[in-house]
């Protein structure tokens, strides 16, 4: 997925990774820069969380790692 922002969002089973804070579009937090300690970026379980309200990025690091993997290869074939 992809906003007019620049955001972009990968989907993998339940997970959904952000890898900005917010959506890029008219939702809060719409924001590019992230305080000290802050997640980077958004995680949700979407099987568990449908509202997306319960960010996990900076508890499955290992979720997160694979997804950004992924989503950069996407970014880099993305012509």
């Amino acid at each position: 997925h992809h906003s007019l922002n620049g955001f972009f969002s990968i989907r993998k089973g339940k997970w959904k990774l952000t890898d900005k804070l917010g959506s890029g579009g008219f939702s809060v937090p719409s924001k590019i820069f992230v305080e000290t300690g802050q997640a980077m970026g958004t995680l949700y379980n979407i099987k568990n969380d449908i509202e997306e309200k319960n960010n996990l990025y900076n508890v499955n690091p290992k979720i997160v790692k694979e997804l950004t993997r992924i989503l950069n290869e996407v970014k880099l074939t993305k012509d």
